[in-house]
């Protein structure tokens, strides 16, 4: 599991919500009746996610897959990225088309710009401003 990669079972069970007894039972091999189907899945595209979709392996995909996120998922209109880029829609589909013959100072910083817009759609409240809610209520 991904903590042969020295990322502690305290950290990935922050982010997923699974315990870190069900964690450690999991990366023994140990199946655990205590982790359910929606956490097992919810895990396995955690690890994918932080080995297997990453930005430097596949740029195009990782950005396409982050504004397909926005769009499917968060239901933010495909125009609303593009404006929020400061482009028109037209530009960011092209900017998609011709991504891999783009030089880097040209896609990075929209790159950039995208995974931004995405980090603010899952952020927690929790870790994202420390008290700040807490002190609201």
């Amino acid at each position: 599991m991904a903590n042969n990669m020295g990322i502690p079972l305290e950290s990935i069970s922050k982010s997923t919500g699974i315990s870190v007894d069900v964690l450690g039972d999991l990366s023994a091999g140990i199946h655990d009746d205590r982790c359910s189907n929606n956490e097992a899945s919810y895990l396995m595209m955690f690890i994918s996610q932080l080995f297997i979709y990453r930005p430097t392996k596949d740029e195009k995909r990782y950005t396409t897959t982050l504004i397909e996120s926005l769009i499917q998922f968060f239901k933010v209109p495909k125009n609303i990225i593009a404006a929020y880029l400061g482009m028109e829609e037209a530009k960011l589909d092209l900017f998609l088309s011709d991504f891999d013959n783009l030089p880097a100072d040209e896609k990075y910083p929209v790159m950039l710009e995208i995974k931004h817009l995405f980090e603010c759609f899952v952020r927690n409240p929790e870790f994202s401003v420390p008290g700040y809610f807490k002190d609201s209520k």
